[in-house]
Protein backbone atom coordinates (compact mmCIF):
# COMPACT_ATOMS: atom_id res chain seq x y z
CA UNK A 1 0.00 0.00 0.00
CA UNK A 2 1.42 3.21 -0.68
CA UNK A 3 0.73 4.64 2.54
CA UNK A 4 3.21 2.18 3.62
CA UNK A 5 5.79 3.43 1.35
CA UNK A 6 8.97 5.65 2.77
CA UNK A 7 8.64 8.89 1.48
CA UNK A 8 11.74 8.60 -0.13
CA UNK A 9 10.39 5.70 -2.99
CA UNK A 10 7.50 7.73 -3.33
CA UNK A 11 9.36 10.86 -4.29
CA UNK A 12 10.23 9.97 -7.74
CA UNK A 13 6.61 9.10 -8.20
CA UNK A 14 4.68 12.04 -6.97
CA UNK A 15 3.51 13.72 -9.94
CA UNK A 16 2.22 10.85 -12.00
CA UNK A 17 0.93 9.40 -8.46
CA UNK A 18 -0.97 13.28 -8.38
CA UNK A 19 -2.00 13.02 -11.99
CA UNK A 20 -3.37 9.83 -11.26
CA UNK A 21 -5.89 11.78 -8.82
CA UNK A 22 -6.16 14.91 -10.68
CA UNK A 23 -9.85 13.87 -12.39
CA UNK A 24 -11.36 12.97 -9.21
CA UNK A 25 -11.10 16.96 -8.50
CA UNK A 26 -10.97 18.89 -12.14
CA UNK A 27 -14.79 18.98 -12.85
CA UNK A 28 -16.19 21.98 -11.38
CA UNK A 29 -19.18 19.72 -9.60
CA UNK A 30 -16.99 17.05 -8.85
CA UNK A 31 -19.23 13.93 -7.59
CA UNK A 32 -19.06 13.63 -3.44
CA UNK A 33 -17.84 9.77 -3.68
CA UNK A 34 -14.89 11.70 -5.71
CA UNK A 35 -13.89 13.97 -3.69
CA UNK A 36 -13.91 11.86 -1.03
CA UNK A 37 -11.49 9.25 -2.67
CA UNK A 38 -9.42 12.04 -3.41
CA UNK A 39 -8.76 13.35 0.22
CA UNK A 40 -8.41 9.78 1.41
CA UNK A 41 -5.75 9.09 -1.35
CA UNK A 42 -4.18 12.73 -0.91
CA UNK A 43 -4.44 12.15 3.07
CA UNK A 44 -2.58 8.55 2.63
CA UNK A 45 -0.02 10.27 1.57
CA UNK A 46 3.03 12.03 2.92
CA UNK A 47 2.30 16.07 2.43
CA UNK A 48 6.02 16.44 1.54
CA UNK A 49 5.08 14.63 -1.64
CA UNK A 50 2.36 16.81 -2.98
CA UNK A 51 2.32 20.02 -1.11
CA UNK A 52 5.41 21.54 -0.88
CA UNK A 53 6.08 21.49 2.73
CA UNK A 54 9.84 20.68 2.41
CA UNK A 55 12.59 23.24 0.38
CA UNK A 56 13.93 20.57 -1.85
CA UNK A 57 10.78 18.84 -3.14
CA UNK A 58 8.31 21.66 -4.61
CA UNK A 59 4.43 21.28 -4.77
CA UNK A 60 2.81 19.24 -7.44
CA UNK A 61 -0.72 20.43 -6.80
CA UNK A 62 -1.44 23.68 -8.68
CA UNK A 63 -3.31 26.83 -7.24
CA UNK A 64 -6.49 25.97 -8.13
CA UNK A 65 -6.14 22.57 -6.94
CA UNK A 66 -5.23 23.91 -3.94
CA UNK A 67 -8.22 26.51 -4.21
CA UNK A 68 -10.64 23.73 -4.40
CA UNK A 69 -9.57 21.50 -1.55
CA UNK A 70 -9.43 24.40 0.67
CA UNK A 71 -13.30 25.75 0.16
CA UNK A 72 -13.98 21.83 0.94
CA UNK A 73 -13.85 22.99 4.56
CA UNK A 74 -16.66 24.81 3.90
CA UNK A 75 -18.65 21.47 2.13
CA UNK A 76 -21.95 20.83 3.57
CA UNK A 77 -20.53 17.06 3.72
CA UNK A 78 -19.18 16.60 7.43
CA UNK A 79 -17.09 13.87 6.03
CA UNK A 80 -15.92 16.03 3.43
CA UNK A 81 -14.91 18.47 5.87
CA UNK A 82 -13.29 16.03 8.35
CA UNK A 83 -11.57 14.36 5.22
CA UNK A 84 -9.73 17.95 4.35
CA UNK A 85 -8.83 18.64 7.83
CA UNK A 86 -6.71 15.10 7.86
CA UNK A 87 -4.95 15.40 4.41
CA UNK A 88 -2.18 17.00 6.01
CA UNK A 89 -1.86 14.26 9.27
CA UNK A 90 0.33 11.52 7.22
CA UNK A 91 3.80 11.74 8.44
CA UNK A 92 6.14 9.04 7.04
CA UNK A 93 9.65 10.97 6.84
Amino acid sequence: MLSNAPTAVLLPARTALIDALRPLIASSAPAPNDLYVFLSCLGALDPALWAGTRADVPAVLEGLEVERIVGLLESEDHTIRMKVSGCGDASRE
